[in-house]
């Protein structure tokens, strides 16, 4: 079997069906960077592809950004990802996530957030949603610091619904987004964040998901560093045939500029 691969960054572990695409991408780890440099940018991509007993290909592209200037501060994510084993297409999918936030208070932020998705693994058409609320300073420490932020979400769905399924097509939700986050740096080339995500509907509490995502990253040089991302995503109602838990871990490349 040949192997062709040329990847800044390598998924190394992927597993059980996916759930709804996640209404809000987590941005915390570039929060400390912009404490050091008033703007900053990272660069990520993957192309693996087997031929022989195993046909595969796994293609992913992502950029993030982020600007502060006196108490305003900006973010800006962009990801796609396209896998395929033999005939079958087991991931397609791509979101841009902006984010604004403006510091009222040493200890307090305003947030404002748009995202707009798609994954067809996923069934996810379409995912359109805008959020606003506050950011809470907890503890900001040396080494370690805490926040916890909330926010009124809106978000719009269109669902590929197969054919027979009850689900509705197109969804509007209202959600009250919560986070908890962590940083801990370790030393001075390795810091662990941690963040964890409670999103219910507004009208309908027992529709809910959870995420909780933590990056580990070292540095390796300047400009590069190693990362290694576990995630883990619960929706409590999620479409017809897709499994409510998803989990995956993904070592990577980063550069930065």
């Amino acid at each position: 079997m040949r192997v062709f691969s040329g990847a800044l960054v390598f998924v190394a572990l992927s597993f059980c069906r996916v759930p709804r695409a996640w209404a809000q991408i987590n941005v915390e780890r570039l929060r400390d960077d912009l404490r050091l440099s008033p703007a900053l940018a990272s660069l990520e991509g993957s192309f693996t592809g087997r031929t022989g007993n195993v046909e595969s290909l796994v293609v992913g592209a992502g950029a993030m950004g982020a600007a502060r200037w006196r108490r305003n501060s900006f973010f800006a994510s962009t990801q796609a990802d396209y896998a395929r084993f033999g005939s079958e297409t087991r991931v397609s999918k791509s979101f841009i996530h902006l984010r604004y936030d403006y510091d009222l208070l040493p200890w307090l932020a305003a947030e404002a957030f748009v995202q707009q998705q798609q994954d067809k693994f996923q069934r996810l058409n379409l995912r359109e949603l805008i959020g606003t609320g506050p950011r809470f300073l907890i503890a900001d420490e040396r080494d370690v610091r805490v926040a916890y932020g909330m926010a009124y979400m809106l978000e719009y769905e269109r669902i590929a619904v197969p054919a027979g399924a009850p689900d509705d097509p197109v969804v509007v939700a209202h959600r009250w987004s919560n986070y908890l986050t962590a940083t801990w740096q370790m030393d001075s080339r390795v810091r662990l964040v941690g963040t964890t995500y409670l999103q219910p509907r507004f009208d309908a509490f027992g529709d809910f998901r959870v995420l909780f995502e933590s990056a580990l990253t070292t540095e390796i040089a300047k400009r590069l560093a190693v990362k290694v991302l576990v995630t883990v995503r619960y929706d409590s109602r999620p479409p017809t045939d897709v499994k409510p838990t998803d989990a995956e871990i993904k070592n990577s490349i980063v550069v930065t500029f």
